[in-house]
């Protein structure tokens, strides 16, 4: 395990979210167990804490969009990320 690692998954829980500020673009993000969307609208707000189910992620690009899968694991190393709420 290298020093790195845990800023590694970090980044791996927040690119996504990052890019859509930096494109200027909205975020999404979708439940995996309903497969429905997340958020106001569907779109998820950067400035705000994910929601505990989201498990998926994408920046809107207008095209079939790339997901990003989050591991299970994010939810116990990274709570602080994440809405208390269900």
């Amino acid at each position: 395990m290298s020093a790195l690692d845990p800023v590694n998954r970090f980044l791996d829980v927040l690119l996504t979210g990052v890019r859509a500020l930096l494109l200027g673009k909205r975020w999404n993000g979708i439940d995996c167990a309903t497969g429905r969307f997340l958020g106001k609208g569907g779109h998820l707000n950067p400035a705000a804490k994910l929601p505990r189910n989201v498990g998926l992620l994408t920046v809107e690009n207008g095209q079939a969009e790339p997901w990003d899968r989050l591991s299970p694991w994010v939810l116990t190393d990274f709570p602080d990320c994440f809405d208390p709420e269900p």
